[in-house]
């Protein structure tokens, strides 16, 4: 028996190693298959050249600025400091320095930490490997270069600091605190988010409160907690638009442009070929083997705050699927919290009681053990091995930015066209070709981009009117005046225009180029 646990530990092993391989192969191919990335470069350039936030819109005149609203402030460029980070990078180093860097972020967020804190808590090495797989290949879905990867972070590191809550709360460090401050200082500069860490300490404060009402009746939590969630608000001032920030964050929550855009649309759970939909399933199976797993060990008392935190993750995906790898993260913090609460009320390592299998699984918890028992080296082969992925992966198909994916084809054929030809007067263009032209073209002044919450909230609904030809899309065209038109040839505006006598200037695959025939 201990032979066959000794095999099946090390075939454990080199099956994660090889899917750890494959996951910084994964990283390469989604990083850049977002046109975000180019105006987040673009924001970034101007930004370092200038010294400076933007007063105005250095890309389209049609952007409503927050300067509006708040006169003398600069633009919501709410994830500046990412924008700068990522273009510092680029100029440094190139793309597969950005590609390096997701790759690290997405390490230490869904493999490293994930894997120090199942293992603090005495999980089984086997589940620990099931885990980090589930979490991460539901999280890497989304995993685009967008400052949403710090956010990821984030959350993560707060998971660190108060999961598991029975413990951690219980006697407050100092340096957890501060610890805290500090992440949300950068947080509410690195991206929007940043309210999520404040509704996370909040939601698990609450619950542990009534843990303790409900359940754990004669248990003793620091007063000091509940001064936790409120000192968390006070670094977010503490950003270029200072507290008006958390106005911009309303304005965003309450967007009524939601419904026309892909990734704000909700997972479909039961959409059994929606690879989301797969591994959110998955991971929910997963928790629901550690709710089987502990109470096959005599575990009557699940708690709130694990059931909930799943609830909360499973919520905010069938809001948005780019929430994704924030559910992957609030449902592993479930699992946490509940091997961390086996421990507590069983006072011992939680051990399987599968029948005649019960030796033959603690054998192998311990084979594994034993190869593991050096972590920080472990650890760092970890790493290796996905960025060792990361950059075969970037050699053996060089990647472009944006990356070709199946939603979105970059027009970069006709981008060297405007380089070298672009029509003068105002053009109507694709948002996603609009965020390519900004970090191609100098001065570009889109019509419209990627940026919809930056824009007036027409504008999105009259672009899609007019390149569909629908809604009375006439009188949109005419109210705006445009003489050039750049967007996808299946669009049919360009059946429309070529009938109005318009002339095709470039066309390939991708895209196409009109102009009018004077």
């Amino acid at each position: 028996m201990n032979n066959k646990s000794k095999w099946l530990a090390y075939l454990l092993i080199a099956g994660f190693l090889v899917w750890l391989f494959y996951f910084g192969q994964v990283i390469t191919g989604r990083a850049f298959c977002d046109s975000d990335t180019c105006w987040l470069l673009a924001m970034g350039k101007w930004v370092l050249e200038h010294r400076a936030l933007p007063l105005a819109d250095p890309f389209s005149t049609g952007v409503s600025t927050f300067a509006t609203l708040y006169p003398g402030t600069p633009l919501v460029q709410y994830q500046w400091l990412s924008e700068m980070l990522f273009y510092g990078l680029y100029k440094w180093t190139g793309k597969l320095g950005l590609l390096l860097l997701m790759s690290v972020l997405a390490f230490l967020t869904f493999i490293c930490l994930p894997y120090l804190l199942l293992v603090k808590e005495k999980c089984h090495k086997a589940i620990v490997f099931g885990t980090i797989f589930s979490v991460t290949m539901l999280a890497s879905l989304c995993y685009y270069l967008r400052p949403q990867i710090f956010s990821y972070l984030f959350i993560a590191l707060l998971i660190w600091l108060y999961i598991p809550i029975t413990t951690k709360l219980k006697n407050i460090r100092l340096l957890s605190v501060l610890a805290t401050l500090v992440i949300m200082l950068l947080w509410v500069n690195l991206h929007i988010f940043f309210p999520l860490g404040i509704i996370f300490l909040t939601l698990i404060l609450v619950l542990r409160s009534m843990e303790i009402s409900l359940i754990d009746k004669g248990s003793k939590i620091s007063v000091w907690q509940f001064a936790v969630p409120f000192l968390s608000v006070l670094p977010t001032a503490f950003n270029p638009w200072g507290i008006n920030i958390w106005m911009y964050v309303e304005r965003l929550r309450k967007n009524t442009y939601s419904d026309l855009i892909t990734e704000l649309q909700p997972v479909q759970i039961f959409n059994w070929r929606d690879p989301l939909a797969q591994y959110l399933w998955l991971l929910l199976a997963v928790y629901l083997f550690f709710c089987i797993y502990y109470r096959a060990n005599k575990l009557t008392r699940l708690g709130l705050v694990s059931p909930v935190l799943t609830i909360a993750g499973l919520y905010m995906s069938l809001q948005h699927c780019k929430l994704a790898p924030i559910t992957s993260l609030f449902i592993f913090a479930a699992c946490l919290e509940l091997n961390a609460r086996a421990n507590m009320l069983q006072k011992q390592e939680v051990s399987s009681a599968i029948g005649g299998l019960k030796k033959f699984w603690q054998d192998l918890d311990e084979q594994l053990n034993k190869v593991l028992s050096n972590t920080p080296l472990w650890l760092a082969v970890l790493m290796i091995t996905t960025l060792s992925g990361t950059v075969y992966a970037s050699i053996a198909n060089p990647v472009n930015i944006p990356q070709n994916s199946d939603s979105f084809k970059a027009p970069l054929k006709a981008i060297e066209f405007l380089k070298k030809s672009r029509p003068s007067g105002k053009v109507l263009n694709d948002p996603g070709f609009g965020s390519v032209m900004i970090w191609y073209l100098e001065n570009p002044d889109v019509f419209f981009d990627t940026r919809f919450s930056q824009y007036e909230p027409q504008r999105l609904p009259d672009s899609i009117h007019i390149e569909n030809c629908e809604y009375e899309w006439e009188k949109i065209w005419n109210r705006y005046g445009f003489d050039w038109v750049f967007v996808k040839p299946s669009r049919p505006i360009v059946k429309a225009l070529r009938k109005m006598g318009w002339k095709t200037v470039f066309e390939d695959e991708t895209a196409i180029i009109l102009t009018k025939n004077h």
